[in-house]
């Protein structure tokens, strides 16, 4: 008959072994994903037409390159709001300036890494300096990203179905958002039954481990921010702006070389190359987010070599300058001050 030691070590070392067939298994998936996503950024690039593209750029002047990259700001600020607003409902405070350069880190490690995860090192950092505990912070990382998601597809759906029809479409519209922006509210009640089950669940996954107890908790986090209202909507009014922003970047680009549409054109565009991205799980959605833009953009009327220099300069303008100021920010969040249990 086995030991209770024995049959816990033997426990440990399957699931030691689980987690690194998963692991590998993701790391050949993930490069022949990348493989795949160059080919698609060199599709890209060709589309262009590269002779072509400096007499675009020459079109474009200081003035329209400043305007995108001010563009940035608000976005950014937003992201950060909309976190401290999350946080806030757990009882958590951040300093804005810390909230801001976390922010930066975060977006920039989110979009180096396979799946966006790469974001939770904003969970780490919070807990590192700020003593915002590992599954808070993890809670409200796992909300943005997957509220946000739940969001990008309801801005693609409405904005492409519904503007057409003018001030009904429009109502159809508002009425779309503010349900998508609440529809988490219906997952913030559970039973004992349900919750029972979702514990014996987790505990038996084989990448867990001992966390079992750290996830649970982080699910009961996840619950209060659903079951705030006025969190849901405030969150949802800065995430869907978010994406009027960067909508607002591809437009300026595109209406300089020469194109003129309509901005929710450019809005639903953004909202639907970033689901192509994120689905791919490539880092910056490369290759999949941009096609689907150019394919996109192309659907409205846009000459696709002039959608694909759009799409490149956008790369360029909206996500290289956050990259580079993430160097200093990570730096200006200074050593960290506590030493914790990891909770």
């Amino acid at each position: 008959m086995t030991s209770a030691p024995a049959a816990a070590t033997e426990t440990a070392r399957a699931m030691a072994v689980a987690r690194r067939t998963i692991r590998a298994r993701a790391r050949r998936g993930q490069a022949l994903a990348m493989v795949l996503g160059l080919v698609m950024v060199g599709a890209v690039v060709y589309l262009s037409h590269p002779a072509a593209i400096v007499p675009k750029l020459q079109r474009l002047g200081l003035g329209t390159v400043l305007e995108v990259l001010a563009l940035n700001l608000p976005v950014l600020g937003l992201r950060s709001w909309r976190a401290d607003l999350i946080l806030r409902r757990l009882g958590q405070r951040v300093p804005i300036h810390r909230m801001l350069a976390v922010q930066l880190v975060g977006q920039t490690s989110s979009a180096l890494t396979p799946a966006a995860s790469g974001d939770f090192v904003r969970a780490w950092l919070w807990r590192r300096d700020d003593e915002v505990p590992l599954a808070t912070g993890a809670a409200t990382v796992v909300f943005e990203r997957s509220f946000s998601f739940g969001l990008l597809i309801a801005v693609a759906v409405l904005l492409v179905a519904f503007p057409r029809f003018g001030l009904p479409g429009w109502a159809l519209v508002a009425t779309g958002l503010t349900a998508a922006a609440l529809a988490p509210y219906l997952f913030s009640r559970s039973s004992s039954r349900s919750d029972r089950w979702l514990e014996r669940v987790i505990s038996r996954l084989p990448w867990i481990g001992g966390s079992s107890e750290r996830v649970l908790r982080a699910l009961g986090e996840l619950r209060a921010i659903m079951a705030s209202p006025p969190v849901l909507l405030s969150a949802g009014a800065a995430t869907i702006v978010i994406y009027a922003l960067s909508g607002f970047q591809l437009w300026i680009l595109a209406d300089a070389l020469g194109h003129h549409s309509a901005i929710t054109q450019m809005v639903a565009t953004y909202a639907i190359s970033q689901i192509g991205g994120i689905v791919s799980t490539l880092p910056f959605g490369l290759g999949p987010a941009d096609i689907v833009a150019v394919g996109a953009m192309a659907r409205y009327g846009v000459d696709v070599s002039m959608a694909a220099v759009v799409v490149l300069l956008s790369r360029v303008l909206a996500t290289l300058p956050m990259a580079i100021a993430s160097i200093p920010a990570y730096l200006l969040l200074g050593r960290p001050s506590i030493t914790g249990s990891g909770e």
